[in-house]
């Protein structure tokens, strides 16, 4: 006879199955058919620094490497990370977005403009002076910048090398 105990057990690790599957199955949707863009070749211009960001008004500062890779048609790659550990990656070109929090095990992909909630998503935008959505604000100050997203409280702000 089983003790309630295993049968506890047993019931946790089913919903934890489950649940890893439900996010396996949710994180994959919009990612589907998108494929990750490699900075490789001359149309390339890539770019290293240091960036500190904030998930919203209340969350703590990040501060960690930026890689920013723009194509000479206007896409862009991204990769943020705190050695050894990578925290964000993403890309945007005309047609498609895409962003990943590989801590977490999130991605999130789609077609046309990418969505507000991820401020990474237009940092090449502001960085190139084009307009931004209005829940967005950008400043810079010689060679550093900050990308703000009004209504969340996320920001983004660092410094590329030339």
């Amino acid at each position: 006879m089983q003790n309630r105990s295993d049968s506890y057990r047993a019931w946790r690790f089913a919903g934890l199955i489950a649940l890893a599957f439900i996010l396996l199955i949710t994180a994959g949707c919009g990612t589907a058919g998108i494929q990750r863009l490699r900075p490789d070749g001359p149309e390339w211009r890539i770019q290293q620094g240091q960036a500190v960001w904030r998930r919203s008004h209340h969350a703590p500062e990040l501060a960690g490497e930026l890689v920013l890779a723009r194509r000479t048609d206007g896409a862009c790659v991204f990769d943020f990370s705190k050695t050894p550990l990578p925290i964000a990656f993403g890309q945007t070109t005309s047609t498609n977005w895409l962003i990943g929090f590989p801590a977490i095990h999130m991605s999130f992909g789609g077609r046309k403009s990418p969505p507000g909630r991820f401020t990474w998503l237009y940092l090449n935008q502001a960085l190139m002076g084009e307009p931004l959505p209005p829940r967005f604000q950008f400043s810079r100050s010689g060679d550093a910048w900050k990308l703000m997203n009004l209504r969340s409280g996320e920001s983004i702000e660092g410094v590329l090398a030339p």
